[in-house]
Formats: C-alpha cells, structure tokens, sequence
C-alpha cells in the first residue's frame, strides 16, 4: 500500500473512531438527563407553582387516581388559543370520569388571566417563575419550548405520551377509551 492510500485509511479510521467515542459520550450523557417520567416528579416543584384562575391551591395529591392532561400554553400563542375550547370542553365532559385538564401558564400572569376571564375556560391553570416552567417542559422532553405543548399521565401516574402543538379531538378521545 502506498503512503497516499495509508493516509486516507488512517484519516477514515481515525474519524470513525471518534465519532463513535463521541456517540458513546453522547449516550451516557443523554441517559443521565432527569426526566419527567411519572406525575409524582412534578412534586418537587408544585411549591413554587400557583392558581391564576381557582382560589384553590393545585397540588401533584389532587391528581391521584386521576388521567392529567398537562397543557402549556400562552395567551399571545394562536395555535393554544384555538385549542383551548376544546380542552375545556374535554376537562367539563370527561372531568366526573377522573379527567383533569391543568394548564401551565408561559406568559404574563396578567395576560393570562384575562384571557381565561374573557374567554370563560374554567380547567385550572397554574403558573410559576419562567425558569420553572422552562425546565419542567425541558424534562419533559420540549427542548425547543414548542407551545402548545401537552403532556398526558395515566390513573396510575405513569406518562402516556407528549404532543407538541395543538391537538385534535381525537388525540384526547384515545384517553378515555
């Protein structure tokens, strides 16, 4: 084999070999992550969390035995405007059947309220600190802050799936059935 060709082999190898070094790398580190995976790893953060539409404080316990759909949404957001009648309607129809519709408010907390207000959704929203609700949706696996954003767990807390932009009416339906 020429000195040329050695080369070229060389270079090839050599990359390939870092380039899986660097897959493994990435793999530990992607593993290691926290997650949100069960609706009990949220309750570390309800204390910084609030009610902007309920006097009623809105605790991970309230969610026992229960199928939570968690929505995040923003009033200055089009696509979550349009799916809030359907959720709420969802939360009205479904909510004696143990359905709970929580949204999780990414805006001003005045702007929110009164969109709630004006528009007469009744499922309870909470809001925190920005940071807060940017790392929960981060565990949660939205890295990008895509909104809406929804996230569903089962009766037994365990998480069923997640659903970046508006959703349809047949993406809740496949909770009750």
């Amino acid at each position: 084999m020429d000195r040329r060709k050695l080369i070229v082999v060389a270079t090839i190898v050599t990359v390939a070999l870092t380039a899986l070094a660097a897959g493994v790398v990435w793999q530990r580190y992607a593993s290691s992550m926290p997650t949100i995976g069960e609706i009990d790893d949220l309750r570390e953060y309800e204390s910084s969390w609030r009610s902007i539409n309920s006097e009623a404080s809105i605790r991970v316990d309230d969610w026992k035995n229960k199928t939570v759909v968690l929505n995040f949404w923003g009033s200055w957001c089009p696509p979550c405007i349009a799916e809030m009648p359907l959720l709420d309607r969802f939360n009205a129809e479904y909510g004696e059947q143990g359905v709970r519709v929580v949204g999780v408010v990414v805006d001003r907390e005045q702007a929110a309220k009164d969109f709630l207000q004006s528009n007469q959704i009744q499922f309870p929203s909470i809001i925190a600190q920005m940071d807060v609700t940017n790392e929960i949706m981060e565990l949660l696996g939205n890295d990008d802050g895509v909104l809406p954003y929804t996230v569903t767990f089962s009766q037994t807390g365990e998480r069923l799936f997640s659903h970046e932009g508006p959703l349809a009416e047949e993406d809740l339906q496949k909770l009750i059935k």
